[in-house]
């Protein structure tokens, strides 16, 4: 694809990634209205392409160098959203998907050398007022990177055709060359697919040119992948002739890869000399306006710099309602620029002729001696019996000194005054809010009328109602938003807000960026807080207790368990976490405290008391709690050991054992025992080992006291048949698992500590 393009490089930048608001149009008339600038006439605009294909654009951000224009496009002005070209893939193989037939222009096709599609053509004749035109425009493509240095390059070109031009030429060149701006004459300088760096320089000296391009990759809003620099297309032209232009571009062989063209508003334009307003009063529509007795109006011939070496002469004609010599003072029909002049002024000083007929008007049509036949530019000015100049003001007022408000005075005029409350000097001094108006009158047929909408200027400044809260706590004084406003406080703070701590009269002076000042007080009173501390947290043993004081002088006090005295009493068996709130006027105090309960021992000697026969033992078994640390018997006598928490006894009489257990929390629990001693040694002689339940076991009470017992059973021949050392568990009539027969035994047991054995008959009974 092949494309044209001839630009001069302006001193502005284009940055893709600013937000465009883009309108979708391909009316001729509206296209061209947008880009036709000072000094061209034009007529017969006609647009060719895809409806989708062209429109308008106006930068939303400011940071897109060319605020405002149209976008010509071989594929579609809106992709998604405000994004020029086609949303595409990442492939980046975009098709033409416009809407429109891919239609082909003849002129482009020829001058590009290739076949063309989707052409997109706004074209139209014109009058230029002076010798050049010029216009300003960037090209983008989205074969920008990957067709650089190829045979590929979509077609553009800015062709113009009339007087002093053979044919059709296009003026969008590479500036100072007469190079066309294509993907070839303008990259980065590196061959794309399939690219050859001769394809670029084979455009002519010094291309590619580099410094016009600019990388596009990475925006996220605008989806061609590269651009030119803004540039300027321009050509000499002859004044007032009629020339053609055609702006046209497309895609070259297929319609693959997409380009545009942006051109800028009202840069289409020709220099020559132009009409324009100098002084006196403006309509509305910034139409000059002259009054009869009161303003003279004052229009300029202005003539560019540029084309100001020669002398000229220039031609006025005057239409209009109003009637030269009649209603105005006659004008000149010509003016002469002296070489190197560019502005002349005419004055226009309407007839005061006290008669009313409204609005009249001067159209002043301007020609040169290159346009004698034709008008190059115009200018209309009206003639008013009177005028009103209406203003309206803002002010603000302070409650501490009046404000100004002050009537127009002009020089060398009467100047009559007529205020709203009936004042008659040129300025009056106002203290409150309101509207006022004044008619000033001046010279004749003139008047100002001014109002002043004046507003309260005094801040708003409330420090709220006096404030009463409790000593430590921090109370924020606010006299206001930080919004420009001046503080002063009698703390010497300047902010607009303060925090204070102490009781005390407080007073704030806020002033306005405009003087306007305002006060405002407030007591603050802090009072006593009822203090309290429960002390550390604790643990007890069952039997402790510990006094909770919350005592403060005329508190009253709530406790989490429901009591509301000053103190509270807490023993180990009801521990926990106890609050306390004190309450004195407002003001109120909390403090909590844990008591844990201590592990406490076991402390079960056994038995109330313990029998044992005479010259046996006792053997104590206490209980082992979870929790026990240490045993402690008392007294020591008889004992064999003091200290654990089975010792045995070896009573010589009868006595109380107390038993002292610790936990590991050093908590206490005390048991004691009576040790009794039994005389009679008294021995059964008869059982029934049946299982019955009854009589089952040969029991003798009291023998466990003899714990080194020897007892023995023989039968009737003699036989030993059960024996044992201790006797802790009775006899079941059994040897070896197998009852022995019923009958007579005899027994033989001797209780050892110097206790006489005792013998005897044993009959077993079934």
């Amino acid at each position: 694809m092949r494309n044209y393009f001839t630009l001069i490089l302006l001193s502005f930048s284009f940055v893709a990634s600013s937000q465009l608001q883009i309108t979708n149009s391909n009316s001729a008339q509206v296209l061209a209205r947008k880009i036709v600038g000072s000094g061209v006439n034009v007529f017969n605009a006609e647009y060719r392409g895809s409806n989708a294909a062209a429109g308008t654009f106006l930068a939303q951000t400011g940071g897109f160098s060319i605020n405002e224009g149209i976008v010509l496009t071989t594929g579609r002005v809106i992709t998604s959203g405000n994004n020029f070209g086609i949303n595409e893939p990442a492939s980046r193989l975009a098709t033409n998907n416009n809407g429109g037939t891919l239609y082909q222009d003849a002129d482009l096709a020829a001058y590009a050398n290739t076949r063309t599609r989707d052409a997109c053509v706004l074209e139209f004749d014109f009058i230029p007022i002076g010798d050049s035109i010029s216009v300003n425009f960037v090209f983008a493509s989205e074969e920008y990177p990957d067709f650089n240095c190829t045979n590929f390059n979509d077609a553009f070109a800015f062709l113009i055709s009339g007087p002093g031009f053979v044919g059709k030429q296009n003026i969008a060149l590479v500036p100072r060359t007469n190079i066309p701006v294509t993907i070839n004459s303008i990259n980065n300088g590196v061959p794309g697919q399939n690219g050859n760096i001769v394809f670029c320089s084979n455009m002519g000296l010094g291309s590619p040119f580099t410094n016009l391009y600019v990388d596009n990759s990475a925006s996220t809003s605008i989806v061609y992948d590269g651009y030119t620099k803004v540039l300027t297309a321009k050509t000499r032209v002859q004044p007032c002739q009629t020339y053609h232009i055609k702006l046209a571009i497309a895609d070259a062989f297929d319609e693959r890869y997409d380009s545009g063209v942006f051109i800028e508003a009202n840069s289409f334009k020709s220099e020559g000399i132009r009409l324009a307003r100098s002084d006196g009063y403006y309509a509305a529509d910034s139409t000059l306006i002259s009054v009869e007795g009161c303003r003279n109006a004052t229009f300029s011939l202005e003539r560019p710099k540029k084309i100001s070496a020669d002398p000229t002469t220039v031609f006025l004609t005057y239409q209009g309602t109003a009637t030269m010599g009649v209603d105005y003072i006659n004008l000149p029909s010509s003016i002469t620029f002296a070489a190197g002049d560019t502005i002349k002024r005419v004055t226009i000083q309407p007839i005061a002729d006290a008669i009313t007929e409204g609005t009249e008007t001067i159209k002043i049509l301007l020609s040169t001696s290159q346009c004698i036949n034709n008008f190059s530019d115009s200018l209309v000015v009206q003639v008013k019996d009177s005028f009103a100049l209406v203003s309206t003001h803002q002010k603000e007022v302070c409650s501490a000194f009046p404000t100004t408000l002050a009537a127009p005075f002009i020089n060398n005029l009467s100047n009559a005054y007529l205020w709203s409350n009936g004042a008659t000097a040129q300025s009056i001094g106002v203290t409150s809010p309101n509207t006022y108006s004044v008619i000033h009158s001046f010279g004749t047929n003139c008047y100002n009328k001014d109002t002043f909408f004046v507003l309260r200027g005094d801040p708003i400044v409330n420090l709220g109602a006096d404030t009463t809260t409790c000593q430590g706590q921090v109370v924020t004084l606010t006299a206001g938003a930080n919004n420009g406003n001046k503080y002063l406080w009698n703390t010497t703070d300047t902010s607009a807000k303060i925090n204070i701590r102490t009781a005390g009269d407080y007073w704030v002076r806020v002033i306005t960026p405009k003087g306007c000042f305002l006060f405002d007080t407030l007591k603050a009173v802090f009072n006593t807080v009822p203090t309290v501390s429960l002390g550390k947290d604790t643990s007890l043993c069952d039997y402790d207790s510990l006094i909770l004081n919350a005592t403060f002088a005329n508190a009253s006090y709530q406790w989490s368990n429901g009591d509301s005295a000053a103190t509270v009493l807490v023993t180990g068996a009801v521990a926990g976490t106890y609050h306390v709130t004190t309450i004195l006027g407002n003001c109120t105090s909390s403090d909590t405290v844990s008591i844990k309960r201590k592990r406490m021992p076991i402390a079960d000697a056994g038995p109330a008391d313990i029998t044992v026969l005479k010259g046996g033992y006792a053997k104590f078994f206490a209980t082992r709690g979870a929790f026990n640390a240490s045993y402690m018997w008392q007294p020591i006598e008889f004992l064999n050991k003091t200290t654990i928490y089975n010792p045995i006894s070896a009573p010589k009489r009868e006595l109380w054992y107390y038993l002292t257990v610790k936990s590991q929390d050093n908590c206490v629990a005390r048991d004691s025992i009576f040790v009794k001693i039994e005389n009679d040694f008294k021995i059964p002689n008869a059982f029934s080992p049946n299982g019955d339940g009854i009589n089952d076991y040969w029991e003798i009470p009291l023998i466990s006291s003899y714990i080194y017992a020897n007892v023995q059973i023989f039968n009737r021949y003699g036989t030993l048949v059960y024996s044992t050392l201790g006797y802790e568990k009775p006899w079941d009539g059994k040897i070896n698992g197998v009852a022995v027969p019923i009958g007579t035994y005899y027994y033989f047991i001797d209780p050892g500590n110097g206790v006489k054995p005792a013998t005897g008959w044993l009959q077993i009974i079934r």
